[in-house]
């Protein structure tokens, strides 16, 4: 399954998955904060007062601080083979005293077998997954494409905060299948990373990040859940020449080998089982077998299947409504050779 970017941002606005959070910003940098202090004594006979008697000021110099935060549990979001439209959301929060840049890049970190085989889409390539951005406060009208290489920007001001998500649509694959995405968060000025210093503008930067190094990251992963199926049909012959009386719907037990001649009575055997080892149970299942041309249908019966319609033989479909990791569900359909 491929979607172009546009397709993938299209169902973004009716999923509703973001999520809102603000720390204090403080007070900006390049602010003095003046602290003076006055004092007032006697002398002969008189209170002399001197106002402003010395001041101490401090410069206010700007706080880098943010966060990078999953809304997901457990870092991994269940996923089923064939959705689209699954999000792997991160809240982005500036919690400096200042208005900053900030650049994410994302990687995919799982490699050989384990992976879904996700593949980045842009407008001009098709592909499975991409990063969009939003707005808390008007997700459906803000939901943003953002390319997750190079240096990008991401402006927020104090205390706010933007939603960042991988979203992706999860081809039909195995289960157990998982693709875990890195996300780093750094900021940026004037289409660098941003250095601890001077910044020309009369105040410094500080660090105040997890690690005070600029660099905050989050993780996450989408894992295939879903049964694992497997299917087999065999035929047996019940009786290669039935007597009188004997019905071949009801009458009799095949064996694997026999003499499968005109008038003969055979059965056809179609075991449908989910491993014990699956993640999920497979639901409303339909097994449809068309008898080929040649045999006459005689009858069906069936463990484990809910329902058997054999109206339109000789097309028979049977329906499981749930087939659980571990359990099985057999078939067995009657006919006769002409």
């Amino acid at each position: 399954m491929t979607r172009r970017t546009s397709q993938l941002l299209s169902a973004v606005a009716a999923l509703g998955l973001w999520a809102n959070a603000a720390v204090a910003g403080g007070v900006a940098p390049g602010q003095t904060l003046r602290n003076s202090f006055s004092m007032s004594y006697e002398s002969g006979g008189d209170r002399i007062a001197i106002d402003n008697a010395d001041s101490a000021d401090v410069l206010v110099h700007q706080r880098v601080a943010f966060t990078l935060t999953p809304t997901f549990l457990g870092g991994v979001v269940e996923v089923e083979p064939g959705n689209s439209n699954e999000l792997l959301t991160f809240t982005l929060t500036n919690n400096g005293n200042a208005t900053t840049e900030f650049d994410i890049d994302s990687f995919i970190t799982t490699v050989g077998n384990a992976s879904i085989q996700l593949q980045y889409a842009t407008n001009d390539q098709p592909g499975t997954w991409q990063m969009i951005t939003a707005q808390t406060d008007n997700p459906e009208s803000t939901a943003t494409a953002y390319a997750p290489d190079g240096i990008q920007s991401i402006t927020l001001t104090p205390d706010q905060t933007i939603n960042v998500a991988v979203v992706a649509n999860i081809p039909d694959t195995e289960d157990g299948k998982r693709e875990d995405f890195l996300l780093v968060a750094r900021a940026v000025a004037n289409g660098a990373f941003m250095s601890q210093g001077d910044t020309g503008n009369g105040y410094d930067v500080f660090f105040a990040d997890t690690d005070r190094d600029n660099y905050e990251e989050g993780t996450g992963a989408y894992l295939v859940s879903a049964p694992i199926l497997t299917a087999s049909k065999t035929i047996g012959l019940v009786d290669s020449s039935p007597g009188q009386g004997f019905d071949c719907a009801l009458d009799g037990s095949a064996a694997p080998d026999g003499a499968f001649i005109p008038g003969a009575c055979i059965e056809y055997v179609i075991t449908v089982s989910n491993h014990l080892d699956a993640s999920k149970s497979a639901r409303n299942l339909t097994v449809s077998d068309n008898l080929p041309a040649g045999v006459t249908f005689r009858g069906a019966t069936g463990q484990g299947f809910s329902n058997i319609d054999t109206s339109a033989a000789p097309l028979i479909e049977g329906q499981v409504l749930e087939l659980a990791p571990g359990g099985s569900a057999t078939m067995n359909i009657r006919a006769t050779v002409d």
